[in-house]
């Protein structure tokens, strides 16, 4: 990637990410956290590698609007998968299934 306002070469590897600044031309490369889902709007499903639980169930509250209680003795578990953001049903399956609990969920 070039900048054509400063003339600044990029080249970025995995897990970073370049932002161009419009009003000065310059591009920032900073590291992406794989767990922090940028294409999620995109690909509707949230990525985890080796996410706590609950990150995971945080980022599921941010996106399906409501929140989850999870059980206090799975608060170290980590995660490595896939959730999808077009059905909550599904979703909460998943981490049901994969740590053996359940997840009450209000709606806010």
């Amino acid at each position: 990637m070039k900048s054509t306002v400063t003339g600044k070469n990029v080249t970025l590897v995995p897990e970073q990410k370049a932002t161009l600044i419009y009003a000065t031309g310059d591009i920032n490369v900073t590291s992406v956290d794989y767990n922090d889902n940028p294409l999620a709007w995109k690909s509707r499903r949230l990525m985890f590698r080796n996410a706590m639980l609950p990150t995971v169930v945080s980022r599921m509250e941010e996106y399906y609007g409501c929140t989850f209680t999870l059980d206090s003795s799975l608060v170290s578990e980590r995660l490595t998968g896939m959730i999808p953001l077009d059905n909550i049903e599904l979703a909460t399956a998943v981490v049901e299934k994969t740590f053996n609990t359940t997840l009450a969920r209000v709606d806010r």
